[in-house]
């Protein structure tokens, strides 16, 4: 594609001041290190450095022509050859999103694309349309803070939403795949950052504003503004907005696009409830979708949850999904990764859950408080480092609030000294409530400490990392995942109490009843193997003892299991067995 082509395509206004217009253009890039020759640079500029900084790198690796501001242009022409074409723009942000959108040949026009955007709720929204979309029937895609994912074929995600030449780059993919529609989340520095400009979307919800990115946004003002620009005719088609949250008030009355209402407080909008029960099995109701009343059920949980499921419902609404797909779709999703997510099947609930803002905790505790019967609510919870200080005090005070024990602990604290993350944490924590905390600075042992404290029925929250599967520790991106370091904890915790009943006299040692204790599953023929005592340590085993396969530090006890039995163990517990 010629440089000139490209660019009036683009519809943008620009100007052509080195150049032919006639270059080559076969790629483009925001980042000068992915440049290749015959490529388009677009020098964004960063938090701290002007693109144009990084203009003579791009050219040596091949550039052939480069985007900068109208600012930057004296200063660019002294840095290129004649060869290279210079292009320059009054808005460089929303000119690199056009000219993405126009080189991968305008994707957004070929598909429905929904757009989702707000504080909490994103992740768990995008999951439950995407299904809804594929129990009508449809291909889709899906591009979060999760994943991203064309048909069945998925990638991590580095950000909740990618730059604007990823993102665009993402949508060709599902065109060429023959996708209908992509679902991806829209956060507040994507729309600020001009990430998603050129893209068109058939659809866009907002789910709710509290406090979380002041570090960025500074204000609560400047945060809701970024939000809001996803909700005006040059992104958005049709919205559904969350009439629960003043903030969501405030933008159905400066919307102008067409829109449908949601949520828990009202009778009269779009979507909202009928009739609802909330227990640890999940959410049974019956919710009002337009004209229809829809029946279902959903292993989802927490009040928090339902009303992601009438926001979703309300998506479905604005695209015209029928009743019963809506149904269907809610109901095939059975989790989400890191959000309210279940481990391990006990006499205990125990979750993992991506809660890291002041509002996030609450919901979440407040749906476990709803949902926990006579058991107590354990939280162990920590707050990022290098991240806005204020919501620390916030988020402590609400875990110690609604929680019987809350367990202070590390979570990314990047540059900053975890111990001093936790004394900002613990500044607001009253002095009456102090009495339900405990500080463990190793987030691992932190965990380990919450299992051995869990009485039958407990509930027991890990907030803060959900799913990611790594922990920054200064310049350091460790391996460490929330929900496999809670299953070893209560692994050990299974391990220990049947120890202590068998010592006891109180537990008859068949491995029916070890199953019965833990959740677990046998061959019915084995279901009356007995053994006499537990041994965690293949190496040590004894004939007639139970093996029990711990995974440790160095070592995992699953892959001794044939050892084990080869020793004598008469039966082993584990997570799997060939």
């Amino acid at each position: 594609m010629r440089l000139r082509t490209l660019l009036e395509a683009s519809e943008i206004d620009y100007t052509l001041v080195q150049g032919s217009g006639n270059e080559e253009i076969r790629g483009v890039a925001i980042d000068s290190r992915k440049v290749e020759p015959q490529c388009l640079f677009m020098g964004l500029p960063g938090t701290k450095v002007k693109g144009s900084q990084f203009v003579e790198d791009a050219v040596a690796r091949g550039a052939s022509a480069v985007l900068v501001s109208h600012d930057e242009a004296d200063e660019v022409l002294g840095k290129v050859p004649d060869s290279v074409a210079v292009v320059t723009v009054p808005d460089i942000r929303q000119a690199a999103g056009f000219i993405a959108h126009a080189f991968f040949g305008k994707p957004s026009e070929k598909l429905k694309l929904v757009g989702i955007t707000g504080t909490n709720g994103k992740t768990t929204c995008a999951f439950l349309i995407d299904s809804i979309l594929r129990a009508w029937g449809k291909k889709t895609g899906i591009s979060g803070t999760i994943c991203q994912r064309l048909g069945e074929k998925e990638c991590a995600a580095s950000l909740t939403t990618p730059d604007c030449v990823e993102f665009h780059r993402f949508l060709k993919r599902a065109v060429d795949m023959g996708l209908e529609y992509v679902v991806t989340e829209v956060s507040s520095h994507a729309l600020d950052q001009g990430r998603v400009e050129g893209a068109r979307f058939e659809t866009s919800l907002f789910t709710n504003l509290t406090r979380d990115h002041l570090d960025y946004h500074k204000d609560f003002e400047s945060y809701f503004q970024a939000k809001s620009l996803l909700f005006s005719s040059h992104y958005s088609m049709c919205c559904a907005i969350n009439l629960d949250d003043p903030y969501g008030k405030r933008l159905w009355e400066q919307t102008n696009i067409k829109k449908y209402s949601y949520g828990q407080g009202e009778r009269g909008l779009d979507v909202h409830p009928l009739e609802a029960r909330l227990d640890r099995n999940g959410i049974h109701a019956t919710i009002r979708v337009g004209h229809e009343e829809i029946s279902l059920k959903s292993s989802l949980l927490g009040r928090h949850n339902l009303q992601n499921i009438l926001a979703s419902a309300a998506v479905a609404l604005t695209l015209g999904v029928p009743s019963q797909a809506i149904k269907q779709g809610i109901e095939a999703l059975d989790s989400i990764p890191g959000r309210l997510e279940p481990v391990g099947t006990t006499d205990v609930t125990a979750l993992v859950d991506y809660a890291h803002t002041p509002d996030a905790v609450r919901n979440v505790l407040l749906a476990l408080s709803e949902i926990k019967g006579s058991g107590r609510i354990i939280t162990v919870i920590g707050c990022g480092g290098d991240r806005d200080r204020g919501k620390r005090p916030e988020m402590a005070a609400t875990a110690c609030r609604y929680s019987d024990l809350a367990i202070f602990t590390s979570d990314n604290p990047r540059s900053e000294d975890p111990a001093r993350i936790i004394d900002d944490m613990i500044q607001g924590v009253e002095q009456s409530l102090r009495a339900r905390m405990r500080v463990i600075e190793d987030r691992k042992e932190a965990i380990f400490w919450a299992c051995s404290q869990l009485r039958a029925g407990d509930l027991l929250l890990v907030a803060g990392k959900g799913h990611e599967d790594y922990q920054i520790i200064g310049q350091s991106r460790l391996s460490f995942d929330d929900s496999k370091v809670l299953a070893r904890g209560l692994e050990r915790r299974a391990s220990t109490l049947l120890k202590e009943a068998g010592a006891a006299g109180k537990f008859t040692p068949v491995l029916r009843n070890v199953c019965r204790a833990t959740g677990g599953k046998c061959h019915a023929r084995y279901e009356f193997v007995s053994f006499d005592s537990v041994s965690t340590d293949s190496r040590q085993i004894e004939p007639g003892q139970l093996f029990w396969a711990l995974k440790g530090e160095r070592f995992d006890g699953n892959k001794f299991v044939d050892k084990a039995l080869e020793k004598g163990a008469s039966c082993a517990v584990c997570r799997e067995f060939q």
